[in-house]
């Protein structure tokens, strides 16, 4: 198969500046679509303005992607994205032969609002965009390719048309295996919820522990946030918390007031707030409904005396400053009587 397949573009030996921007990269520089074949590994770090589906037609090489290797064999295929530092080097004595399948921005933006309108924000959100190409696409795009290289009868718009064909059955096999069906979070966030999880809560420096372990901007990572977890950073927390809490609350015979410090919580009032909203209990409800422990009950019930008090407090808070605005109203002269 190796000496059927020629290279219908030679990558320049160690100019990567031609590989950056589509013009000089492309067989077909006015095109949305296009290929280019490679005989050899291209170690020097570079990006381009478009994207690119690598496919490896034949050896092993090691793939550095911003920083992280993954090692790509004969059926392996990766998704680039523009703006992606990437360089590869080669594994072994086999030759190398590179299928590189080419998309400008539009083009693929197009492609994958099919997927969803939030399905490129995910994939620039992901780490490693790898996959493996079945049998009969990997033929397929071999034969085809060559097909398009050799067949002078066919325009340029006929090239471009099959080209598109074979770029979007790549992209929908990514999406089967390694997007649509995956529920696997990117690593900043996996260690950012593993601190939490460690985290006793009562000292949780949310942006240094967020921002630790990736190189987004805060604002950004609020973002990203909320849309892989379906909640904001404070909401997580507090969910946190509460489930904290209700294990203390069945297990243990500590005062409410212990509870909320050890969840996080130095007001004890704003605690049984959070878990009264989250659950539709006071925590005092919710420990005589969930424990038969004797001790446990003791506690709930000194509880409880506590929780008058309390609401006795604020009650009294409360009507301090209702009665303050009150008798200020009384006292402050209309608009009429101040002229």
């Amino acid at each position: 198969m190796s000496n059927k397949i020629q290279p219908i573009y030679a990558i320049p030996g160690n100019d990567y500046k031609h590989l950056s921007e589509w013009t000089p990269a492309s067989p077909w520089p006015d095109a949305e679509v296009a290929f280019h074949w490679a005989n050899f590994a291209y170690p020097y770090p570079h990006i381009h303005d478009y994207w690119e589906i690598l496919v490896l037609v034949s050896g092993t090489l090691n793939h550095e992607i911003n920083g992280n290797t993954v090692v790509l064999k004969q059926h392996h295929a990766c998704l680039l994205r523009p703006d992606d530092c990437h360089n590869t080097s080669e594994i072994g004595d086999t030759p190398i032969i590179l299928l590189n399948m080419m998309a400008k921005k539009e083009y693929v933006e197009r492609i994958l609002s099919i997927y969803g309108d939030d399905m490129k924000e995910r994939l620039l959100t992901k780490e490693d965009l790898s996959f493996t190409v079945s049998e009969a696409t990997f033929n397929k795009c071999i034969t085809d390719t060559q097909a398009l290289q050799a067949d002078s009868t066919l325009s340029l718009d006929e090239k471009i048309s099959r080209c598109k064909v074979l770029f979007a059955g790549l992209v929908s096999e990514l999406m089967m295996q390694n997007v649509s069906s995956d529920d696997t979070q990117p690593k900043w966030l996996s260690d950012f919820l593993i601190k939490l999880s460690q985290s006793d809560l009562s000292n949780v420096s949310i942006k240094d522990d967020l921002i630790a372990d990736s190189s987004y901007s805060y604002s950004r990572l609020i973002y990203l946030f909320k849309k892989h977890m379906g909640c904001t950073i404070s909401q997580y927390i507090t969910q946190l918390r509460v489930e904290r809490a209700k294990e203390y609350l069945k297990r243990s015979n500590m005062h409410i007031i212990d509870i909320a410090a050890a969840v996080g919580c130095d007001n004890v009032t704003h605690f049984n707030r959070i878990f009264k909203k989250a659950t539709g209990v006071s925590p005092s409800e919710f420990r005589k409904k969930n424990t038969s422990n004797a001790s446990i009950l003791v506690a709930a019930k000194e509880d409880r005396k506590e929780g008058k008090k309390e609401g006795k407090k604020e009650g009294r808070k409360e009507g301090r400053k209702e009665g303050k605005k009150e008798r200020t109203k009384k006292v402050k002269p209309s608009s009429s009587n101040a002229k």
